[in-house]
């Protein structure tokens, strides 16, 4: 539940950002987005660890919501065998491509509906 919340969070912010002022609001909506995301991606790791019977390794959790590019490799690597891990890895990498594109779609649309 965690990650569908992120991605409304960012289809949310790509329909807002073609109706923002200027660079600094745009700053701003960035880093609010960054405070949302943050404890929902912590939350995502303990709950991924809980549905899988495991324990995450100790830092994961908070590498993984203060610093998502690093954290969520390290969780992945740290409690999956390799093989497991890198497509893993890679699913999150395509759920990020995914991200970037429904904020631009969301983005264009709103510019098309204003």
């Amino acid at each position: 539940m965690p990650l569908v919340a992120i991605a409304v969070l960012f289809t949310g912010a790509g329909a807002v950002t073609p109706h923002l002022r200027d660079a600094s609001d745009e700053r701003g909506l960035s880093f609010l987005l960054s405070i949302i995301c943050a404890p929902l991606l912590f939350v995502w790791c303990k709950a991924h660890a809980s549905a899988r019977g495991i324990e995450p390794p100790s830092p994961a959790p908070l590498l993984v919501g203060l610093i998502a590019p690093i954290g969520v490799p390290y969780y992945f690597y740290r409690s999956m065998p390799w093989p497991a891990a890198s497509v893993a890895t890679i699913k999150a990498l395509c759920y990020f491509v995914f991200l970037v594109i429904a904020s631009g779609v969301a983005a264009y649309l709103s510019t098309l509906i204003t």
